[in-house]
């Protein structure tokens, strides 16, 4: 009889079968982020920061004794939504993106970029390494 070798790889074909899974759906990973990313947003309207820098000032005082809050609660109006694939964050507000981008508005006023709705590094860092361990788990 002669010698002979057999490698079985079907546990790691499996353990693959399995990431692939894991990685079809990713809502389990979605649920333990949502909280985190309510944080993060409210955190970006705290800071007044985008990903450029911090928001430019007003162009003039507004004569008030209080001063308000710049954008009001307009950053934390943001909805987060999400599916197997896919997480977000939107606002329902109609002109909110006139100050995510900049823009001019009625009679000629110019609004300058106030970047409130985006992914911030930190909030993406743990995202990432949640979704690697959610799939990576599965194998």
């Amino acid at each position: 009889m002669e010698p002979t070798f057999e490698l079985d790889l079907e546990d790691v074909l499996d353990g693959y079968d399995a990431m692939r899974g894991a990685g079809a759906d990713l809502t389990p990973v979605w649920r333990e982020v949502e909280d985190l990313a309510k944080h993060d947003q409210a955190a970006i309207g705290a800071t007044q920061e985008g990903t450029d820098g911090p928001w430019p000032k007003r162009a003039r005082a507004q004569g008030r004794r209080r001063a308000r809050k710049l954008l009001g609660r307009l950053p934390t109006s943001v909805h987060i939504k999400y599916d197997k694939h896919r997480f977000r964050k939107e606002s329902k507000i109609p002109w909110s993106g006139a100050h995510q981008d900049g823009a001019t508005v009625g009679r000629g006023a110019v609004l300058p970029k106030r970047e409130h709705v985006y992914f911030t590094d930190e909030f993406l860092a743990e995202t990432i390494a949640r979704i690697e361990q959610h799939i990576a788990g599965a194998f």
